[in-house]
């Protein structure tokens, strides 16, 4: 826990009885280019995005790789370091990969995956409650711009250069991430 800037804080969630919910992505690319997205073009929602028309410049402007890839190296570190902090202070934590809830091709793996997190977390009620609240979490919050972002001139070698850090994983036990 040494070096964590915010272990005070971990320490005070844990006293009050917080539990943790990492949601986190294996595959970083889509995050990066949505941030690069909204940067770029000012639309940060579904509203937005419903009211402005792309620009295709927003495209065609080189990314900057190694920014995006320290960017993305840096979120992990900070990440795992959270994680592993409250790993050790004994908290209560469940993880959740994006793409295993929002990107599955089965419905059914998601509402699983969901209903593991809630249990794990204690926070699981009726099941009727629990499905229609899992509903509302699967089928809102998208903004719709992900299709757009195939048309980044230079998203194959983002992912070539992402795709030497290897995918994120986290798993129950916080001690033994490695990633």
């Amino acid at each position: 826990m040494e070096g964590f800037p915010n272990t005070l804080l971990a320490q005070a969630a844990e006293e009050a009885g917080y539990r943790h919910l990492f949601l986190y992505r294996h595959d970083p690319l889509e995050r990066l280019l949505s941030l690069v997205f909204a940067e770029r073009s000012g639309i940060w929602g579904a509203r937005d995005a419903a009211q402005k028309a792309d620009d295709p410049e927003v495209f065609q402007r080189p990314l900057n790789l190694a920014w995006l890839v320290a960017h993305e190296r840096r979120a992990r570190e900070a990440l795992l370091e959270s994680y592993r902090c409250l790993g050790a202070l004994g908290a209560s934590i469940a993880t959740a990969a994006f793409e295993d809830i929002f990107l599955a091709s089965l419905r059914e793996g998601a509402v699983r995956r969901i209903h593991r997190s809630r249990t794990l977390l204690g926070l699981a009620g009726a099941e009727a409650a629990d499905a229609a609240w899992i509903d509302r979490v699967l089928d809102g919050g998208d903004q719709g711009t992900r299709a757009r972002y195939h048309r980044f001139a230079d998203r194959a070698a983002l992912a070539r250069a992402l795709a030497a850090l290897g995918p994120l994983t986290l798993d129950e036990t916080p001690a033994a991430a490695g990633n």
